[in-house]
């Protein structure tokens, strides 16, 4: 390397490792005030690592939310039917002498036995799912040579048991509270339906929480945007469960109106009984939960491959290239290959650390910021290359870019260092430290937005650049044939030469991979939304067999039935649909607050041909899950249904 270099006996970079890790910070300072003219930095920072970290793991966060609650809801339905189902078992139990108390314990103990064995096949399931997980994300030039690995601590797999215990007892406590306060007479007499009216402190609470949940991240500052747009997530989706019941009373007193001339008399009837079944409300209110996390996760997905898209449109060449001490002599030899049409060649420098600024905050942090490509432009050609989206007047900008150091930075960088026009950032070089003035803002998602330009011969004079570190290709022919030929006549110097849809697809690619998975976990939340479907139309079945029953010993027939409980299923589908669309649009209005706090600012891109198949799903959904109920409503025996147990 060193010959290839034409540097025998010289190093560019040295590791050093420390008696103590400790003295970190003091080693930094010491070697930093010797070596001026030398950067001298962590190898990898703590804050590094736990920024590359979250950039995988603030996605997955979001699904776990959303998966927890889906959680809670399939499992507080559950316990629902077991309850139901086994209320003569617990009024025989009471009646021979058995405490409102042990036979809640008997159920609390069968709950956290549920807990501890699905605790332990979730751990061992997710283990699984991890080790699938580590193969998909492994990036493509990685895995020849790298084997899949997980890691885990006993802590973590104890973790997983516990929250499984607490879950099922969060969620089946309601239940079990409510069947102990059920007497035992109205047990023996079957008396326990009971109307209920609908609370106007939910509305007002429902409409407080909203509120609340896209106003918080409004108004937060940037260190805890992340956290405070998460709980935002939850309350939004509280607010769209405590809303429902308004929501659905609108939607039934349409249907009301328009099913009478649609469906008959069925069609009136099946509008009534979608007010006030708590049963439906909660079917509702799982897709829509459900069906807003597919919607958001695809949205995202869907976002950033039309950005990326519009990052590589922005880039007015075809090869990118870079070769180690790249000269003007060396970018002269590139126009002798026949198809390469113009070459720019480009100075620039990589995680340049800022010492401070005129804002007080940035000046005073413990820990140096750093922008991750600094580049030099000329004016007169570099913007010929690249399609900078500036916001202002681009070329009063451009006018006094040279004039002296002048920086430009991304929308991203301006967000993170918390910084306007006229203000100042003195940037670490290796001539000193080195003051230059912001003169203006583009929008960029290269490099994640990390990026900054400065006028080309600051950078050669700061940083001491004599040779270019990338190279700009434009050609006149097919850029596949043209790297290509570049990769043969250049093949002594070794250089990365890659054409820009090569690198537009490699990048799709790697999103492609963490969007697969993030998918997979939302069409895991709404199979779950799906088991709570199932379960909520099997109690609303149990709850109304006698009301079905008396319905059947009046006159109304077993085809009627069928068609009154598909009505209901197909209304409340369209409704869950409707409401998870809504929900989805609310929970997407929060996620540029995540991306923000990522550094990530990506605009969201909507696809309405999702938004459609979402409707279309939740009403499917419901009405496949009612054929059971249906059927079994058509076969039930009058006599015996009236008579109970």
């Amino acid at each position: 390397m060193a010959t290839l270099n034409n540097a025998p006996g010289n190093v560019s970079i040295i590791y050093i490792k420390l008696k103590d890790r400790q003295q970190i910070a003091d080693c930094i300072n010491r070697l930093t005030k010797v070596y001026r003219r030398y950067t001298v930095r962590e190898a990898i920072s703590l804050e590094e690592l736990q920024q590359y970290i979250r950039m995988i793991s603030t996605p997955f966060m979001l699904m776990v939310v959303l998966v927890l609650l889906m959680s809670i809801f399939i499992i507080y339905t559950s316990f629902k039917v077991i309850t139901r189902e086994r209320l003569p078992v617990i009024g025989t139990f009471r009646s021979i002498g058995a405490t409102k108390r042990i036979t809640d314990l008997v159920l609390f103990a069968e709950s956290i036995l549920y807990g501890v064995i699905g605790g332990v096949l979730g751990w061992i399931l997710g283990l699984g799912i991890l080790y699938i997980m580590s193969i998909l994300m492994t990036p493509q030039w990685l895995k020849p040579t790298a084997s899949p690995m997980i890691q885990f601590t006993i802590t973590q797999s104890a973790m997983t048991i516990i929250l499984a215990i607490v879950l099922v007892l969060v969620s089946s406590f309601i239940p079990i509270y409510k069947i102990s306060k059920i007497a035992v007479k109205d047990i023996i007499l079957n008396s326990i339906e009971k109307s209920k009216k609908r609370k106007s402190s939910k509305l007002i609470w429902g409409i407080l929480c909203l509120a609340t949940a896209f106003g918080a991240p409004v108004f937060s500052p940037r260190s805890i945007i992340f956290p405070i747009t998460m709980v935002g997530m939850v309350l939004a989706i509280a607010a769209i469960v405590m809303l429902i019941p308004f929501i659905t009373a609108g939607f039934t007193k349409l249907f009301e109106c328009s099913f009478v001339y649609i469906f008959g008399n069925e069609g009136i009837l099946a509008a009534k009984n979608l007010r006030e079944n708590q049963s439906i409300l909660n079917n509702i209110s799982l897709l829509a939960i459900g069906i807003s996390s597919l919607l958001m996760i695809n949205t995202i997905s869907y976002s950033v491959g039309k950005e990326v898209i519009n990052v590589y449109r922005d880039a007015k060449f075809d090869i990118w290239m870079g070769v180690g001490m790249a000269d003007r002599s060396f970018k002269a030899r590139l126009f002798s290959v026949i198809g390469v049409r113009d070459v720019y060649g480009l100075y620039s420098a990589y995680n340049v650390e800022i010492e401070g600024s005129n804002d007080a905050v940035l000046k005073n942090r413990a820990v140096k910021d750093r922008i991750l490509w600094f580049t030099g432009a000329n004016k007169n050609s570099f913007f010929k290359f690249w399609d900078i989206n500036f916001l202002g007047n681009q070329s009063a900008i451009l006018k006094k870019f040279d004039d002296s150091r002048n920086i430009l930075l991304s929308t991203t960088l301006r967000d993170k260092f918390g910084v306007s026009i006229g203000d100042y950032l003195t940037i670490k070089t290796k001539r000193g430290n080195k003051a230059y003035q912001i003169i203006g803002f583009f929008t960029s998602l290269m490099q994640n937005g990390d990026f900054s330009i400065i006028p080309e011969r600051y950078l050669k004079s700061d940083m001491m650049e004599q040779y270019y570190t990338d190279l700009f290709i434009q050609t006149a022919r097919d850029p596949a044939l043209i790297a290509a030929k570049l990769k043969k006549k250049f093949q002594r110097e070794q250089p990365f030469i890659m054409t820009m849809s090569e690198m537009e697809k490699r990048n799709m690619q790697s999103n492609e991979q963490m969007f697969f998975i993030l998918q997979g976990f939302s069409v895991l939340a709404l199979l779950i939304g799906i088991f709570g479907v199932f379960n909520n139309l099997f109690i609303s079945f149990i709850e109304r067999k006698r009301w079905l029953a008396v319905m059947h010993s009046v006159g109304m027939s077993k085809v009627q039935s069928l068609k009154m409980i598909f009505i209901e299923s197909f209304s409340g589908g369209l409704i869950g649909g409707i409401v998870g669309v809504m929900a989805g649009l609310l929970l997407i209005s929060l996620v540029p607050y995540v991306m923000k706090s990522l550094n990530i600012p990506i605009p969201m891109h909507y696809s309405w041909l999702q938004f459609l198949f979402a409707l279309i799903a939740g009403i499917m959904i419901t009405i496949i899950a009612s054929i059971s109920p249906a059927f079994q409503s058509a076969k039930l025996n009058i006599i015996e249904t009236i008579k109970y147990e």
